[in-house]
Parts: C-alpha cells; sequence; structure tokens
C-alpha cells in the first residue's frame, strides 16, 4: 500500500503550499519557508526555464524576505508552471493505484473495508 502513503505525503504537500490555513488548522507554506524539497519543488525547478529556476532558488534561498512574500512569490511561479495541478493528477494516480491494489487482493470484502475507508477519506482530505 505505498500508493497510499505516497499519495498522503503529496497531498499534504499540496495543503501545505495551497490550502486555507483555517480550515488545514495551522499556517500553510511552511515546507516553502523551510526549503523543503517537495515534490512541488522537484517538478517545478525540473519544468521551470533558466531564469524561473534561479529565481525560484533566489528566493527560497533569502532569508529577508517577509515569510508570507516569499511563500506569495513561490506559489505565483508554482501557479505559472502548472504546479499544482501536475500534483493532483499525480495524487489521483496514487489513491487510483491504491484502490486497484485493494481489488486485487483475494481478501474477504468485510476485511477490506476499513482500509477503503481509509482511502476515501483521505482522498477527500482538506486538514
Amino acid at each position: 500500500m505505498i500508493s497510499i502513503g505516497l499519495a498522503f505525503q503529496l497531498q499534504d504537500d499540496l495543503l501545505d503550499t495551497y490550502a486555507d490555513s483555517d480550515e488545514f488548522g495551522k499556517p500553510v507554506g511552511g515546507d516553502i519557508l523551510e526549503g523543503k524539497k517537495t515534490f512541488l519543488l522537484t517538478n517545478a525547478l525540473a519544468r521551470a526555464d533558466e531564469p524561473a529556476c534561479r529565481s525560484l532558488l533566489e528566493l527560497l534561498s533569502d532569508r529577508t524576505i517577509v515569510p508570507a512574500e516569499k511563500i506569495a512569490r513561490v506559489r505565483a511561479i508554482y501557479d505559472r508552471l502548472g504546479i499544482r495541478e501536475l500534483t493532483e493528477k499525480a495524487v489521483a494516480a496514487y489513491f487510483a493505484d491504491a484502490n486497484l491494489a485493494l481489488d486485487a487482493l483475494e481478501v474477504a470484502p468485510d476485511r477490506l473495508k476499513p482500509l477503503r475507508e481509509l482511502t476515501a477519506e483521505l482522498q477527500g482530505r482538506r486538514k
């Protein structure tokens, strides 16, 4: 069930960048401020042209920028590169893989029910 874990992690990274902080229950943008090498960042760097890549790396290393501004500027680069949509598609694909793996198990349906419920709950996660 690696796919469930990967879907959860990518969804967590996505929520950390794009969620409503009130609904999410914590401030967003922590991964950006920490310069974490998330799926979003690595794919942005892979998709960006040289100027955008340089701008993104400079933003992440600059400790003088006000946090809210840094988050907004990095998110703007992600938006231009289609990173949110790319991540949402990857999350959906991992959840689909997880459901296919569950379908392939030769286990009584009632024994799979908790895993199916967990997968469905995680899929709809907003916080």
